[in-house]
């Protein structure tokens, strides 16, 4: 899995790419945990996800738990219909803010 990240301002944009699955999550979760300490606010760009299993529900879930105390997880550019329509019928839609 191809992660591009920008980091300004305490800010994590992280634009992971293709599927977000039991096989690619672990490396998100991993790439995120190095992170935490460093940022504020963690927005994930989702323009080049094409795919979200619970497995990466769980890895975006976790952020959001770990980042609330700060300025919190948002999602933007989510353009996949199948992705959008799973994080709307999960709930997640409303709880990490589409940005």
């Amino acid at each position: 899995m191809i992660i591009q990240e920008q980091i300004e301002d305490g800010v994590l944009i992280a634009a992971p790419e293709g599927e977000l699955d039991t096989l690619h999550s672990p490396e998100l979760e991993r790439f995120l945990a190095s992170r935490y300490d460093q940022v504020r606010q963690v927005i994930f760009d989702m323009e080049k996800v094409s795919y979200i299993s619970s497995a990466g529900l769980r890895v975006l879930i976790q952020a959001y738990k770990i980042m609330k105390e700060k300025d919190g997880v948002l999602l933007r550019n989510v353009t996949s219909p199948q992705v959008q329509e799973i994080l709307t019928l999960t709930g997640y839609a409303r709880v990490l803010k589409n940005g």
